[in-house]
């Protein structure tokens, strides 16, 4: 009897700790965002003239869920890129600013930008068009950012697409995938799928290997016979090497497969 009474608030505990930890667990969840207070102190934080003051703010917004936020947090957001734009010129210009720790300058032309282009990727927002645009060849995720915002961001996907630059055109090429492989409706109308397949077809022949690579991911989404044919191409006679293998060759048959996969109506 002793031993099941013992049992039985040892159960009785274990289950008040778990309410507890759950509560707690919910109480963050419902605390992740900021209060009005909260939001109204970092918009005045971001006046100030100390950097590492803005990079504190800019620090606990990167902590918020990733998802898109309220306007009063986008505003913030789209107040610090300008004051990111503001702050890299005036160094390009030779100016003295107020670091408040001489650590934040690496900081800032490093992590902090990537922190600032990794929110704006989470709002599919346009007003974070140009932004993202600018930094299409840092890596992935600003192309991720700009296909989420889709048709608003077509155009400048395509400008990107048609620059003469290896990282630009990778960039802009992983964009127009994510769009294509989501089948977007607006692709479907005015020309814009078969104006991304024209330049994406130019890419895939440029010189640099990787936007080739990145061009032929994308043109896995176009079953006709000009796209086929490059890919036949490229699969069999692309120079490009390393280690002894061939990556374009590889990339090329891999779409042809996913094409073949799809039904063999090309036209």
């Amino acid at each position: 009897m002793v031993l099941q009474t013992a049992t039985t608030a040892s159960v009785i505990v274990i289950c008040l700790l778990v309410a507890c930890l759950c509560g707690s667990s919910v109480n963050a969840r419902e605390g992740a965002y900021p209060s009005d207070q909260q939001i109204q102190a970092w918009k005045d934080q971001i006046s100030e003239e100390n950097i590492s003051v803005i990079y504190s703010v800019a620090d606990k917004l990167y902590g918020l869920p990733r998802e898109p936020w309220s306007e009063p947090l986008r505003v913030i957001l789209l107040n610090l890129i300008e004051r990111h734009t503001a702050i890299r010129e005036a160094l390009q210009r030779g100016q003295e600013l107020n670091w408040g720790d001489p650590k934040f300058k690496k900081v800032w032309l490093g992590e902090y930008a990537g922190n600032l282009v990794e929110m704006a990727t989470w709002q599919a927002d346009r007003r974070f068009i140009l932004f993202l645009g600018e930094h299409i060849g840092g890596g992935m995720l600003a192309a991720r950012g700009l296909a989420a915002i889709g048709e608003p961001a077509f155009d400048m996907v395509i400008q990107k697409l048609r620059r003469d630059g290896w990282s630009s055109q990778q960039g802009a090429a992983k964009a127009l995938e994510l769009m294509l492989k989501a089948d977007l409706p607006f692709l479907r109308a005015g020309g814009k799928r078969d104006h991304a397949r024209e330049s994406l077809l130019r890419v895939a022949r440029s010189k640099y290997d990787f936007s080739r690579m990145s061009s032929i991911d994308a043109l896995r989404y176009f079953n006709d016979k000009a796209v086929f044919a490059l890919l036949d191409s490229l699969s069999q006679h692309d120079m490009y090497t390393i280690d002894g293998r061939y990556p374009v060759r590889k990339r090329a048959q891999e779409a042809m497969q996913f094409i073949r996969s799809q039904g063999d109506d090309r036209q």
